[in-house]
């Protein structure tokens, strides 16, 4: 039954962005290329976290929102790049079942800090003061400096404190916005 979720959401995720104007082609080959953050955060530091909404999940979130923007071919414009791993990120949430309030906080708040992430590490190429490309991160490079991000998160001890779903995402959201988020 997991797979056919899995199945159901790329394809859900795919046609909302087609719908959106995206190219099925650009769409494809971002979407397959960035599939590598599930597999990058399971051989992470944080690889031996499995469930829903630890540092792994946060992690997971940062590279594959990162990876969008990195993948997602255009020549020289960042902002098209986060627009559409934007556009993918709200899909991926909005095409999921049964997702509670707080974790899907997490994940949005988690996914503009994986955009944010791309775009301060990704500079334009100039010639005379003229930009014809850009300079895009490494995935290594994306990959170190989301760990720091994740390990200089904040921890919200969502069953400790025996919150509800909506005070855990008050808490979400009373949370600096450049700060990684996750719970238990």
């Amino acid at each position: 039954m997991e797979a056919r979720t899995d199945i159901y959401k790329i394809i859900c995720v795919f046609i909302s962005t087609i719908n959106e104007g995206y190219s099925a082609s650009k769409t494809a080959s971002a979407i397959y290329n960035s599939n590598n953050a599930d597999t990058d955060a399971q051989n992470s530091v944080f690889g031996d976290q499995a469930r829903a909404n630890d540092q792994q999940d946060a992690y997971r979130h940062l590279l594959f929102s990162s990876y969008l923007a990195r993948y997602y071919y255009t020549k020289s414009s960042k902002s098209k790049r986060l627009k559409f791993s934007k556009v993918v990120g709200n899909f991926n949430e909005s095409c999921s079942d049964d997702i509670k309030i707080d974790s899907k906080e997490m994940d949005v708040h988690n996914n503009w800090i994986g955009r944010k992430l791309f775009n301060d590490n990704c500079s334009y190429k100039k010639f005379w003061g003229m930009t014809y490309g850009l300079n895009l991160p490494s995935i290594g490079s994306l990959k170190a400096k989301a760990e720091t991000l994740v390990l200089n998160g904040t921890f919200i001890d969502k069953f400790g404190e025996n919150l509800t779903p909506e005070q855990t995402q008050e808490e979400i959201l009373n949370t600096a916005e450049n700060t990684v988020v996750y719970f238990k």
